[in-house]
């Protein structure tokens, strides 16, 4: 089996697992054995049994709950929006401008998307900046990969997989992350 049929079987195992028994009850153990790999495969590939249910595609489960290591927050952020994408669930991250642009009052709609999307970022990250300057960077990349998919047609299954988009796009959503974050940390320091 391949490292990529290994990922697919593995996720598919798990979807099913967690759909039938819940994330408590669900373990990495039964997982593998579905998926006919090893548990230590599974946790090689996905770090934790958290980590695996939010690769899966799973939403229910708010990420701070989930315990992600940092190198995690940006590979699960851009699998969600994937998902719901190949789901056809609804996105809200693709909504956001346009409610923000058609809402009565602008200045009450963007302090809303603060409260409701940019604050829970910046406590994912630990962007304790005042004006979560680097929370705001990375729901600005979350909004534009969100349109971009929903709205401007890009990345369809025709030119890219969902697979490679998420391999694509984690990364680059994780460097804004980590130097941001470790940046944040700094001038915090150097505040009296």
């Amino acid at each position: 089996m391949t490292s990529q049929t290994s990922n697919k079987a593995i996720l598919a195992a798990a979807r099913r697992q967690f759909a039938e028994k819940g994330f408590a009850r669900a373990t990495v153990r039964d997982i593998a054995s579905a998926a006919g790999v090893s548990a230590a495969l599974v946790m090689k590939l996905f770090g934790s049994k958290a980590g695996l249910y939010a690769e899966a595609g799973h939403l229910s489960v708010p990420l701070a709950e989930l315990d992600l290591t940092r190198p995690q927050i940006g590979r699960v952020l851009v699998q969600r929006l994937v998902t719901r994408r190949d789901e056809d669930r609804p996105e809200p991250w693709a909504a956001i401008a346009l409610s923000v642009r058609d809402a009565p009052d602008t200045e009450e709609a963007r302090a809303d998307f603060g409260a409701t999307w940019v604050a829970p970022i910046a406590s994912l990250i630990g962007d304790t900046t005042a004006e979560r300057t680097h929370a705001s960077i990375v729901a600005c990349q979350l909004v534009g990969l969100a349109e971009g998919m929903r709205f401007l047609g890009l990345f369809t299954d025709k030119t890219i997989s969902s697979d490679d988009l998420v391999d694509l796009w984690a990364p680059i959503l994780q460097a804004a992350i980590d130097p941001l974050t470790l940046r944040a940390t700094q001038i915090g320091d150097l505040l009296p």
